[in-house]
């Protein structure tokens, strides 16, 4: 697989924001030179994370660079992981199951082709898991050309362009089937068979698909810094408290469906960063700071819950991370049955930067796609103030921060700046939207640019060239 590496510049601002904590013991882990045999000192590294994570006590755990390690975190304190060694980028935790033999590949219709999930021979990369829905695949990825390739699509009779895929347990192709028999496919491991919509045959392609799970869940006073996290069909980071994430990557993440039976519906999900209220307990504590966000099916950060009797989120911060075409850059909402006192405590997104939200790769635009997404009820106290926006629309939702200010967007005209629940739209199309805009807020401290075509060419190259120099062709 081709993974691109990251600017000198940031990864200099890595090495200088080490957060103040104390780890004990030091491990080492090479996923290519080394072995879980071996006593995990720095010639003699281990080879798995998870071989690391088993000992016991604090533990700083370090990553050599240019690795790519198939695994997942989860229940994991006192610890802090990073990279170590000389030149080969960013280390890699990486969800994905790479095709590795490509006569798996069976033509089962014109255009249509078959893959078996479960051909475990034919595949590299992240291990089968014991987990429901493992292979609720959210996307293909072509690594030679590092492109997603997310329009999932429930039946194949809804299939009508190349890359449209569906994952189903039916060995043989049903065109049409109905919201049960697609639930069923949910309830257990049933799913086992990719359907892909293609008018060349994709054996000559480098693929690679998206399992469903999170990169790293239920995490308490860690330090994760300077690595990348890739290929999750889930979420990058859930259920973390009192933790700072510096310095990392965090692309091509979501997508996966799973059935939701509260509500009979079949969901697709998938944030970058998802901090998680509910009740009794919330994610807090945490900072997350000059990080890379790309390419997540949902929200490149939230702080959401939902619940009967919420404790508030309290703590939490992301600041000077660069977000690039996720479906939003930051979300915000709390939904609460019994809601006194319920607000976002010492919550903030500030200094921050987002980038044609929407343009995902999974090619399911929807009107929420903005810089800015909130379902809060009432106004909220989450301060989102000195961010910068290019080529998104800016705000959606019912109500808007309370502490909403000194953000900048860089807009064409007939996108919106504001659109409400209830209908509302504000247009990015004059002084007078502008001003309306403002007024939404109480201040007149955010600035909104209108671009002309010419003007907006020019600057599109501009902020790929010198804030995103990954995705620089």
């Amino acid at each position: 697989m081709r993974f691109l590496p990251l600017n000198h510049v940031f990864t200099l601002i890595i090495f200088i924001s080490v957060p103040m904590r104390v780890f004990a013991a030091d491990y080492y882990v090479s996923s290519s030179a080394g072995s879980d045999s071996f006593d995990g000192s720095a010639n003699r590294p281990f080879k798995s994370i998870a071989k690391a994570l088993s000992l016991p006590g604090k533990k700083s755990i370090f990553l050599k660079r240019g690795d790519v390690f198939y695994e997942s975190i989860k229940n994991v304190s006192d610890t802090r992981i990073a990279p170590y060694g000389k030149g080969g980028g960013k280390p890699v935790l990486c969800g994905f199951r790479v095709l590795e033999n490509p006569k798996a590949w069976r033509k089962v219709a014109e255009d249509l082709w078959r893959l078996d999930l479960h051909s475990d021979a034919d595949f590299s990369g992240m291990p089968r898991q014991k987990t429901p829905i493992f292979d609720s695949i959210g996307f293909i990825y072509d690594s030679s050309q590092n492109e997603i390739h997310g329009r999932r699509l429930k039946c194949i009779d809804d299939m009508r362009r190349d890359w449209d895929f569906v994952v189903s347990s039916l060995p043989e192709p049903e065109f049409s089937l109905s919201q049960e028999r697609i639930a069923s496919d949910y309830r257990g491991d049933n799913l086992r068979y990719l359907y892909l919509k293609l008018s060349r045959s994709p054996a000559a392609l480098s693929l690679s698909f998206a399992t469903y799970i999170t990169a790293i869940s239920s995490a308490k006073n860690c330090a994760f810094e300077g690595f990348k996290i890739c290929g999750f069909a889930l979420h990058g980071f859930q259920l973390v408290k009192d933790s700072v994430l510096d310095g990392l990557w965090i692309d091509a993440i979501g997508g996966g469906m799973r059935y939701a039976a509260s509500r009979d519906v079949i969901e697709r999900l998938g944030n970058g960063i998802e901090f998680w209220a509910s009740d009794g307990a919330s994610d807090g504590g945490n900072t997350v700071r000059n990080c890379l966000i790309s390419r997540t099916y949902d929200c490149g950060s939230t702080i959401q819950g939902v619940g009967t009797r919420l404790k508030s989120p309290a703590n939490i911060r992301f600041e000077n991370n660069r977000f690039f075409r996720c479906r939003q850059a930051f979300e915000h909402f709390l939904s609460s049955k019994i809601s006194g006192g319920l607000s976002y405590e010492n919550c903030s997104f500030t200094g921050n930067i987002g980038f044609e939200c929407g343009l995902n790769g999974f090619d399911s635009p929807e009107p929420r796609d903005a810089m800015f997404l909130s379902y809060d009820k009432i106004s909220c106290t989450v301060e989102i103030s000195k961010n910068k926006s290019y080529f998104s629309n800016g705000y959606f939702g019912r109500v808007v921060s309370g502490k909403f200010f000194c953000n900048e967007f860089f807009l064409e005209e007939t996108v919106y700046l504001y659109k409400g629940l209830n209908g509302k739209t504000i247009l990015a199309s004059d002084s007078d939207s502008i001003e309306e805009f403002s007024r939404l807020f109480g201040n007149n401290t955010n600035k909104v640019k209108i671009l002309s075509a010419s003007e907006a060419k020019a600057l599109r190259a501009k902020i790929i060239a010198e804030i995103f120099p990954e995705f620089a062709k």
